[in-house]
């Protein structure tokens, strides 16, 4: 099962766009239909640009499949992998939130169960991670929904179920990683031309987060986590140098969210997240200063989302859902 939805004004999202139905609160069945004045996408464009999406992780279930999206040269894509058989696909995302065309295909000789992509100096790049073996891997992509050269690889020695990019003020790229077993926790600078960096900070959580994204506001940076079993969520501030700074806010959720990603829409910064389960969902703003708004809208789909991005076409922005 496959869904989308426009981004729209004032933290809602449009009409859905599926192959099933979906319901809604009483409170929210009418969205506003204006369309964006500002747009995002999951790859970050260039060091230069604004950064003000999330990248998300979560790692309450061991999906089969994973995508994320990204751009190149104002054409928005998304690259897909299936953990069982190791096939992968990228696929062109054309305007009004279409999925276009196949344009490359292949079989890896391993599954890869976390992807990301980031771009430095105009070139973009996927990571993907295996969590049976630690091993990762850093690959150009390029125009076309091609795949360029591997350009880093190595082995990690802790476990990081939950790995996620984050852009600091002054234009550097980090890869956080945290391991849910051990609580321990490591930045790494993402360096120009693919490769990855050294560490630049390291230290223990006092709990596990499983679910979790960084987002920019205010030339801020900060991450937000979710702990699955006990319900907490918390955000702490990012700083540069690929430091931690402290925590902002902090509380309990009445239900676990197993996923969660963030977007903007006329300046505001906001996430959605889902329980997987219950299949509830809700939409929130996220504030100046890493503390949480209102929430605008919220319902119960049909279905639960596992794979999860949010991706720009056209000047127009769309979460992407996939339910398997």
């Amino acid at each position: 099962m496959a869904g989308y939805w426009a981004l729209l004004v004032d933290g809602k999202v449009g009409a859905e766009r599926t192959r099933g139905s979906t319901t809604t609160s009483s409170t929210n069945k009418i969205a506003n239909r204006q369309s964006l004045t500002k747009t995002l996408s999951l790859s970050i464009k260039s060091t230069k640009s604004s950064i003000r999406n999330s990248y998300h992780s979560y790692t309450k279930r061991f999906n089969d499949k994973v995508a994320v999206s990204y751009q190149i040269n104002e054409k928005t894509y998304y690259y897909s992998h299936n953990t069982n058989d190791h096939t992968w696909y990228v696929q062109e995302l054309l305007k009004g939130g279409k999925f276009g065309k196949e344009l490359s295909s292949g079989t890896l000789e391993n599954p890869y169960h976390i992807l990301f992509t980031f771009t430095i100096y105009n070139k973009c790049y996927l990571y993907a991670q295996n969590l049976n073996s630690n091993y990762w891997y850093i690959q150009e992509l390029l125009e076309g929904g091609k795949l360029g050269n591997e350009t880093s690889s190595g082995t990690w020695k802790s476990t990081y179920h939950v790995s996620i990019p984050f852009r600091t003020i002054d234009g550097r790229i980090y890869h956080y990683g945290h391991n849910t077993r051990t609580n321990h926790w490591a930045i790494h600078e993402l360096m120009p031309g693919g490769k990855m960096g050294k560490e630049t900070s390291r230290g223990t959580c006092s709990q596990p987060h499983h679910v979790a994204f960084a987002f920019n506001i205010d030339n801020r940076t900060f991450y937000y986590g979710h702990n699955v079993e006990r319900r907490y969520w918390f955000v702490r501030e990012l700083f540069e140098g690929g430091k931690m700074g402290p925590e902002t806010a902090h509380g309990h959720s009445r239900q676990p969210f197993h996923v969660a990603i963030s977007f903007e829409v006329n300046s505001k910064l906001y996430y959605y997240t889902q329980n997987l389960d219950s299949k509830f969902w809700y939409i929130q703003e996220i504030l100046p200063g890493g503390r949480m708004g209102k929430k605008t809208m919220n319902g119960n789909w049909i279905n639960g989302y596992d794979v999860l991005f949010v991706s720009e076409i056209e000047e127009k922005s769309y979460i992407f859902a996939k339910s398997y």
